[in-house]
């Protein structure tokens, strides 16, 4: 018997050796001995418009085999009157470290459930003394919260409205019942349970019954007007305040379209509502109350924009970061890379697969020419987030879209969404790592993908190639007969060498008809040999646009003139080269019915029509940017090129 009470002694002591010091931070997750089950929010606002709140938050959670041990819960910039465990006055024990503002509570007899109870009060603010992105804001008479941090280290910013244990490691229910002046509407997460009329406020009590983290619960607080829309399944509303009633039809009737779209792609709607509030700055995806700018709406109806991806994207969220949550901040990107991601869905269900190749060209595009000058090269997981990065650099955005779609590319449509399927259900109202989404799509697919993520998603950069094709030993005919093509990654060598990377280039015929080709580029150089009688008339373009597959840049191609062209292309002058914006042509004798500039990734970046183009021709470059372009002469079938240089 004394055996076995001191094994038992052992078992303990073990468990709490091993307990959570310290709650979690954003970028590292630390297993906890609780769970928190429901949060029931009393909030009075009725000092409106100012930020002043009361706050009375009641916490259920669960201890681990109902052992004794430590509870942590978060506040910022809120001052604590009196707390209550399981109906005792307690002292909580105040802590800072990079997860922000924390406080203690040991949990010295546990009961089946226990209940803190924690009375506060104070002004709300917001990251970085109100000077940036998440927290609590008052604009324009409106008083609402926004639930991630742009730049706090702790990222996610329920705690500057309650306390919480702020992580999303953590899921729970959300009862809020908030107390406004009487001409005040105040809308939160989940359903509208009741609405309780005094003599100078009311309170609107909420509920919402499926679990989310922290960062994703928010209020407001305005003057707000209701706009319902759809079939009620799920119900879908829009509370705004003194806005255009038909921009707000404009901009949310494909809200109901939005939906099926995704439903079809990823299942069931996940959450009790599909709400969104227009607030005066910031868009977030929280859970069945979508804020949006009112900036977004403004411009969307303005300029009559039809794809309005702000609203898709925040849609798609319900699924991607809400249903589905990243276990700490350091996988963002599988939230906003898969919302970005849908937005080119979306398109597709309007414009066919054009509009998703199409889209995700432009990610890439964007990604390339604006994001890298801005942010730096960074990876997907855990990347740098000192300035000019953020906690949502604009990377994991773009980026993360293309990786999808290249794995998508990689898989096929079929298994990709199979497995995204796999995924979402198997974590549905829970937490998935990288790790998580790797196994899930391994495990589907029956693919390794090791090194895939690794060089798309846990390495940085993308591979950039020079391309080069060789002409066949003897050809007389018409067009050009391509014998081989070269891909050389030339990179920076941080980035490393690439492995499996499709690389789509689309060929013109001689009879004027397309085709394209799909190429697999790994290693250093990659060769590949093109069959015999690969006749063409030119190159129209290498992964861009409706062919996009990869997030590739060609550096420079190489398409030879015929060996019966060369002395006619030395005999024609160009000048002055480099031009800036008008380009002399001396053909001398020859006669050519139009010319065509290509930039260097083969892609048409002019074209100019005359009925005979003989002697000097003046051609006006002004449109062109600076760079390398290679300029041909067309007559008849055949064609003459040089290469063009814009400098200014």
């Amino acid at each position: 018997m004394k055996f076995v009470y001191l094994i038992l002694c052992l078992l303990i002591f073990t468990v709490n050796i091993f307990a959570a010091d310290k709650p979690s931070a954003a970028l590292e997750y630390i297993e906890q001995d609780f769970d928190v089950i429901l949060y029931d929010l009393n909030l009075d606002l009725t000092s409106y418009p100012l930020k002043q709140c009361i706050g009375d938050n009641k916490i259920y959670f669960l201890m681990d085999n109902n052992q004794s041990g430590d509870f942590y819960f978060h506040l910022q910039d809120l001052q604590i009157d009196s707390a209550k465990l399981n109906g005792e006055i307690i002292q909580t024990e105040f802590h800072s470290n990079n997860s922000g503002d924390y406080y203690s509570v040991y949990v010295d007899s546990p009961a089946d459930t226990n209940i803190l109870r924690v009375y506060y009060q104070g002004m709300m603010t917001a990251e970085d003394n109100n000077a940036n992105w998440g927290g609590v804001h008052a604009i324009s008479n409106n008083i609402f919260s926004l639930g991630v941090a742009f730049k706090a280290d702790y990222v996610s910013c329920a705690r500057h409205f309650m306390p919480c244990y702020d992580h999303p490691s953590d899921k729970a229910l959300f009862k809020c019942s908030i107390k406004v002046p009487q001409d005040i509407y105040a809308v939160s997460n989940g359903l509208l349970k009741e609405e309780i009329q005094e003599d100078d406020h009311n309170i609107y009590v909420w509920h919402q019954n499926k679990e989310c983290s922290t960062y994703l619960l928010n209020f407001s607080a305005a003057k707000l007007v209701t706009t319902e829309f759809g079939d009620n399944d799920p119900p879908i509303e829009v509370y705004s305040s003194k806005f255009v009633q038909e921009a707000v039809d404009y901009v949310f009737e494909p809200v109901e379209d939005m939906i099926d779209v995704y439903e079809e792609k990823f299942g069931d709607y996940p959450f009790e509502k599909c709400a969104y509030v227009l607030t005066s700055k910031g868009s977030m995806e929280h859970a069945s109350l979508i804020s949006l700018a009112s900036s977004v709406v403004s411009q969307y109806y303005t300029n009559k924009d039809i794809f309005k991806y702000t609203v898709a994207h925040e849609l798609a969220h319900q699924w991607f970061g809400n249903y589905v949550t990243p276990l700490d901040f350091r996988d963002a990107w599988l939230s906003e890379g898969f919302a970005t991601f849908c937005e080119a869905v979306w398109r597709e269900s309007l414009e066919g697969k054009n509009g998703l190749y199409r889209k995700i060209s432009l990610d890439a595009e964007y990604y390339t020419d604006e994001i890298i000058p801005y942010e730096g090269v960074l990876s997907l997981y855990d990347f740098v987030r000192t300035a000019p990065s953020s906690n949502y650099p604009q990377t994991i955005y773009n980026k993360g879209a293309v990786v999808l779609m290249m794995l998508m590319d990689q898989l096929g449509s079929d298994i990709f969404y199979e497995g995204i399927n796999a995924y979402l259900n198997q974590y549905a109202y829970n937490n998935a790592s990288t790790e998580d989404f790797i196994n899930v799509m391994e495990t589907v697919s029956g693919h390794e993908l090791d090194y895939f993520f690794d060089q798309w998603v846990y390495g940085k950069g993308y591979p950039i190639l020079d391309v080069e094709f060789e002409e066949c030993d003897s050809y007389s005919g018409e067009g050009h007969c391509l014998e081989r093509v070269t891909f050389n990654q030339v990179q920076d060598p941080d980035y490393g060498i690439y492995d499996s990377v499709s690389v789509i280039i689309e060929f013109e015929r001689e009879d004027n008809t397309f085709f394209t080709q799909k190429f697999v580029v790994s290693g250093e150089s990659s060769v590949h040999e093109l069959g015999e009688d690969f006749v063409i008339q030119r190159i129209r373009g290498i992964n861009n646009d409706l062919i996009f597959r990869s997030l590739v840049k060609i550096r420079n191609i190489n398409i030879p003139l015929s060996v019966a062209n060369q002395e006619l292309a030395d005999n024609i002058i160009l000048s002055p080269n480099p031009a800036g914006d008008i380009l002399h042509i001396d053909v001398k004798d020859h006669e050519f019915s139009y010319i065509e500039i290509y930039r260097t990734d083969g892609t048409l970046a002019m074209k100019i029509s005359e009925e005979y183009i003989t002697e000097k021709f003046d051609l006006n470059v002004k449109s062109l940017s600076t760079g390398s372009y290679i300029l041909r002469l067309i007559n008849n079938g055949s064609y003459v090129s040089k290469k063009l240089i814009i400098s200014r």
